[in-house]
């Protein structure tokens, strides 16, 4: 069985924001989360054809109130992706990000699945 163990509430908010960003640098482009399952986690992946994350900025966008340079015309406060980053760190998780300017984001969520007993 697959179970991730951790608080639903959390996990729900960091994903949230994850995915709400993905549609919304997106501009109506299409969107894609796939799930993947290995021996010891899970991973999901956020994929969009947005308008993309500076090589620069993306040592930076985990960074409370930071917004890249080509977010600034979208809505927001920079929070988002710094307590998305918290929540999955707290469950034992990671976020890779991989990103192009005007190319889209890749982001993938890793989380530790609890084994059976």
């Amino acid at each position: 069985s697959l179970l991730v163990t951790g608080n639903r509430q959390l996990l729900e908010i960091a994903l949230d924001n994850i995915v709400r960003n993905a549609f919304k640098f997106s501009d109506d482009q299409t969107v894609t989360c796939t799930l993947q399952v290995q021996a010891n986690s899970v991973t999901i992946t956020v994929r969009d054809q947005g308008i993309g994350i500076s090589q620069e900025d993306l040592n930076h966008i985990f960074q409370p109130f930071y917004r890249g340079e080509n977010a600034r015309t979208y809505s927001g406060y920079g929070i988002g992706l710094s307590l998305a980053d918290r929540i999955i760190a707290l469950h034992k998780g990671k976020i890779q990000v991989t990103s192009g300017l005007g190319k889209g984001s890749v982001f993938q969520i890793t989380l530790p699945v609890t084994q059976s007993v």
